[in-house]
């Protein structure tokens, strides 16, 4: 119960920071609703028995009830409006507000919390379901479920003021089931939300079939392959499987819940012998008109009790989401230093670092030690799995070293602020994104800060090959990538590498990290596009990350990681003269080149 009151303890903190006069209304409104019950009862009490007065003494005059009327028809349209006004427009309207104003704040988390937390598939779901279901928890959380039980308790209130005047036991009988009720209940729906939680990693996988089933990129090789009916299948055997099991824990719920309608059902027909017993034994609190009126709510108490337990109940199991964003917010940030200068020249040295990924005991890399000097470039090789990639990361500080240190011109990677990094280190990776924008922003996303500096952009541009296709987009610059949209434009896999390098020029910064991001490139095409870096990149401190070794011959020296250790270092002649693992490794690529006499 600490916990529900927490979460609209939060709640309301969201209203009053991002729409305090929305809050209020809901309140308004609710009390307004609940009032209406009452009320109710009161009017229809007072039309009936005026009507069976005026009935009795033979002087029925339709003036006096009149305004009995109209008061009964404001009551009947107020009740519509303001369910309208409550579950649709007010409810929408605050999941509007949760949408942009707290998903953004979740956004700006999620940009600085540790890199490692999207490694790691149990803090990956609490992520994913902080942002696809904790939005839709609070649109029923609030207003829905404190509309809901306001309106109900101050209906039940009313309901007691009118029973308790027959007699003080009548509002006993009124609420004798609704804690067992609300108890039983509890209990079961807390079972069954459990069996719900444990089908959602079931129907995540799912999920994640039927996008493929529907993605333009899988359905081309879907086709290629005639596979498309096999996974179609699989995916409904396991539909299916799912379905059967999920009836069968269904089925006993909803056992149990006939139990309790039951239950409700019998304390109605209780409730209304024990409004005619006090109807037929002349009850002074008790008329025809109380009668008729007190038995219309009586019928609906099952909507009644509905209305005060599934807030609390269903709250219960929102709960669950919304502890998944109290988890989230626990989420460690990135640690930034106090030092925001960019140096124009950077000398990188790992000292003994030693890394394992969070969770695992398997060390990737084992006292790892290396210099690298202001404006040289540098390769490393070596076999997957390596380290190579995760050297990179930890050098971005997506990562830190399990022990060790990694130093910047002497001085701490930690030291520098999180934004210094960025501007010092111009990363690709193998998997860089393509973004469904246009040229221009897909390559000045390389330094945000210069996306409205055209020159540095076509300048990046020219550096890295994209000229070469240039002419054949539609709106130069400006042409819109992606088949996303309707003038999207697809590109091949060396054209996007080839943007990808561009984004490295961007911002001028004094370090360029390539992890295999020629891959999709030819050898011959790879060769010559180094030896350009080369010539473009020259002052720039550099690593590259390859398995084919065009880029070797062109860098300063050459670190060979084997095991998670350096295993060789030194220049290509060096290397080739030592004649070991990268001498293989270089001899076993030579005829990728020999024709164009680059080896």
């Amino acid at each position: 119960m600490r916990e529900i009151f927490k979460a609209y303890k939060l709640l309301f903190g969201f209203g009053k920071k991002y729409c305090k006069l929305l809050l209020y209304k809901v309140f308004i409104l609710a009390i307004i609703a609940g009032l209406l019950a009452p009320v109710g009862i009161y009017i229809d009490k007072e039309i009936i028995n005026r009507a069976l007065l005026s009935a009795k003494f033979n002087n029925f005059e339709i003036k006096s009830l009149i305004p009995l009327f109209i008061a009964f028809a404001i009551i009947a349209l107020l009740k519509q409006f303001l369910s309208d006004l409550s579950y649709g427009y007010y409810s929408q309207k605050f999941q509007l507000v949760i949408r942009t104003k707290v998903r953004g704040e979740l956004l700006e988390k999620a940009s600085k919390i540790k890199y490692e937390y999207f490694e790691d598939e149990k803090t990956v779901e609490i992520i994913d379901r902080t942002f696809n279901d904790f939005d839709n928890s609070v649109r029923l959380l609030f207003p829905m479920y404190v509309v809901y039980f306001l309106t109900s308790s101050i209906s039940l209130v009313g309901f007691i003021v009118f029973t308790a005047k027959q007699a003080w036991w009548v509002p006993l009988v009124l609420l004798l089931p609704f804690f067992p009720y609300l108890f039983l209940q509890y209990i079961k729906r807390y079972d069954f939300y459990n069996v719900i939680e444990k089908y959602w990693k079931k129907d995540r996988i799912n999920d994640i079939l039927a996008e493929y089933l529907k993605s333009r990129n899988y359905i081309r090789e879907q086709r290629i392959f005639n596979s498309f009916n096999y996974l179609i299948d699989i995916y409904e055997q396991r539909i299916i499987k799912r379905n059967k099991e999920f009836e069968k824990e269904y089925k006993k719920y909803w056992k149990d819940n006939l139990i309790y309608n039951l239950i409700i059902d019998i304390t109605i027909v209780i409730n209304l012998l024990i409004q005619l017993y006090m109807l037929l034994t002349n009850n002074p609190n008790t008329s025809i008109g109380l009668f008729i009126a007190l038995s219309g709510q009586i019928l609906g108490l099952k909507g009644l009790y509905s209305g005060l337990i599934v807030p609390i109940l269903s709250s219960v199991r929102q709960m669950r989401y919304i502890n998944f964003y109290y988890k989230f917010y626990e989420f460690e940030n990135t640690k930034s230093g106090s030092i925001n200068i960019v140096p124009k020249e950077i000398e990188i040295e790992f000292s003994d670092v030693y890394f394992k990924y969070p969770g695992t005991d398997k060390y990737i890399l084992n006292g790892v030690s290396f210099k690298i000097p202001k404006g040289k470039k540098i390769s490393l090789v070596g076999a997957n799995g390596e380290g190579k990639t995760t050297l990179i990361k930890l050098l971005l500080g997506l990562f830190e070293p399990t022990s060790g240190h990694i130093l910047l011109n002497n001085i701490l990677l930690d030291d520098y602020s999180e934004e210094a990094r960025c501007n010092i280190f111009a990363p690709i990776f193998q998997d860089f994104y393509k973004y469904s924008l246009s040229l221009k922003e897909n390559i000045a996303v390389g330094s945000i800060d210069n996306i409205d500096n055209y020159k540095m952009i076509c300048e990046a541009a020219e550096s890295a090959g994209v000229t070469q296709f240039l002419y054949k987009l539609p709106n130069s610059y400006d042409s819109q990538l992606n088949r996303d949209f309707t003038e999207g434009v697809d590109l091949s896999g060396g054209q996007w590498q080839r943007i990808a390098l561009a984004r490295a020029f961007m911002g001028n910064k004094p370090c360029i990290l390539l992890d295999e991001p020629t891959s999709q490139l030819d050898p011959m095409a790879e060769a010559k596009l180094y030896e350009e870096f080369s010539n473009i990149i020259k002052d720039k401190t550099s690593i590259f990350i390859t398995h084919r070794l065009a880029s070797t011959k062109i860098t300063d020296k050459i670190f060979v990681l084997k095991d998670g250790k350096i295993e060789e270092e030194g220049s290509h002649d060096e290397l080739m003269t030592h004649m070991g693992i990268y001498y293989d490794m270089f001899n076993s690529q030579r005829s990728w080149y020999k024709e164009e006499n680059i080896c």
